[in-house]
């Protein structure tokens, strides 16, 4: 691969271009740096489905515990917590590994699975701890707007009484949930591959994003939503296809929703990582001249005259 190829100023069409073409120049180390997380959706939905209960859903049990309510036995009531703890590991690794994999390619280095989890192992404790405080923003962007839609439809909901003034304030709270947690979002897309490529972690990472992507939110937004409907429309394929052929069966419903969610995850997810990566390499380069930077590293060394 030419070295430096993708690292030149582009425009939304080129960027999803070059992010396609990573993801299928490099499709196998991709995949296999991505296998962990499907494994783990995997487990995660067979557990599921063993169990039976609502009780794996995290938001069920704190439920369950607010409310002093009886949704599960006692005996399995940790395996919601223990696919929690084992959620942000696994999540946090994998995708800093189908970074670093994507990224070595950008650059024109060879990809490598066990050196993107070397420096993953490596970095461990770093990677999770951004992946936590990451997620805590961009949860309170998009939650404390939602929370004052949720409370006013609940006043109405126990008054009984429909207020135009209130439903109004409500809708206006989910449009700023949404303008704002959308604005956050975008703004710290490139978090994971600053981490990555500069190793800055946590809110050092998260400012290094935001100062990235600033002045070309909108245009970033676009990129990223085009991409991630990708694995969202193949995710609801089950559904497609069971309303399509007239299925009701739950027993079909879940094994094939299981099948797609996994294949998303192993197959389509590394396209959005690989997304994420060009969009990074795009705004180092249209601020800071990356591109320029790469080919003066290239640069024979001049010879030395007393």
């Amino acid at each position: 691969m030419e070295k430096g190829r993708y690292i030149r100023p582009m425009e939304l069409g080129e960027i999803l271009d070059s992010s396609v073409r990573i993801y299928r120049e490099n499709f196998r180390f991709l995949v296999l740096a991505q296998l962990p997380m499907a494994l783990f959706y995997l487990g995660s939905d067979i557990i599921t489905y063993y169990l039976k209960t609502s009780a794996v859903d995290l938001t069920a049990l704190l439920i369950q515990y607010v409310f002093d309510m009886q949704l599960a036995e006692p005996w399995y009531q940790w395996v919601p917590w223990a696919l929690f703890v084992l959620k942000l590991i696994v999540y946090s690794v994998t995708i800093a590994a189908v970074i670093k994999v994507a990224s070595d390619s950008v650059l024109g280095e060879p990809p490598s699975v066990r050196r993107a989890y070397t420096f993953c192992i490596d970095n461990l404790g770093k990677l999770v701890t951004t992946h936590i405080v990451l997620s805590i923003v961009i949860g309170i962007a998009y939650g404390v707007p939602y929370a004052a839609f949720s409370g006013m439809l609940f006043y109405m909901f126990i008054d009984f009484n429909f207020d135009a003034r209130i439903a109004a304030g409500a809708f206006f709270f989910l449009g700023v949930a949404a303008i704002a947690g959308s604005f956050v979002w975008t703004r710290l897309v490139t978090t994971f591959p600053a981490a990555v490529n500069e190793g800055n972690f946590n809110v050092r990472a998260m400012k290094r994003s935001w100062n990235l992507v600033k002045g070309y939110t909108v245009k970033m937004f676009l990129v990223m939503v085009l991409v991630f409907l990708v694995p969202t429309l193949f995710s609801l394929s089950p559904l497609i296809i069971s309303l399509y052929l007239g299925i009701i069966s739950e027993a079909f419903s879940t094994v094939l929703s299981t099948v797609f969610s996994v294949l998303s995850q192993a197959i389509l997810i590394p396209l959005v990582e690989s997304t994420r990566v060009m969009v990074y390499f795009q705004m180092r380069t249209r601020k800071e001249a990356l591109d320029l930077t790469q080919k003066m590293e290239q640069l024979p060394d001049l010879p030395e005259y007393s």
